[in-house]
């Protein structure tokens, strides 16, 4: 079982802003921090199907299993990093979800 864990961010108010912080800032800090990830995929939202997308950007954390996804948001540098998104996502909140991959 391959799990992931999705961040979604909104649409930031100031996009030159987010993407400069997301680009320079954030993603180090998640390459660096998130020890027992096994990948780390960012993704720039173009749009949807229905129009204009609610969200910017979205990022893929992968991990082997469940319990490695939860030892690794339990170390201070994970917890770092999750504050950090939502330190830099000024369109509101992330979206944070944990999914399994199946099939």
């Amino acid at each position: 079982m391959s799990v992931k864990l999705l961040v979604l961010y909104p649409n930031p108010t100031d996009p030159d802003e987010f993407n400069r912080r997301y680009q320079r800032e954030h993603l180090p800090m998640g390459k660096a921090q998130l020890t027992g990830a096994t990948g780390l995929v960012s993704h720039r939202i173009l749009g949807s199907p229905t129009g204009k997308s609610p969200f910017a950007r979205l990022t893929e954390v992968s991990f082997p299993t469940l319990k490695a996804a939860q030892e690794t948001a339990a170390l201070p540098g994970a917890q770092k990093t999750l504050a950090n998104a939502v330190e830099i996502s000024t369109g509101g909140a992330p979206h944070f979800l944990i999914v399994e991959q199946e099939g």
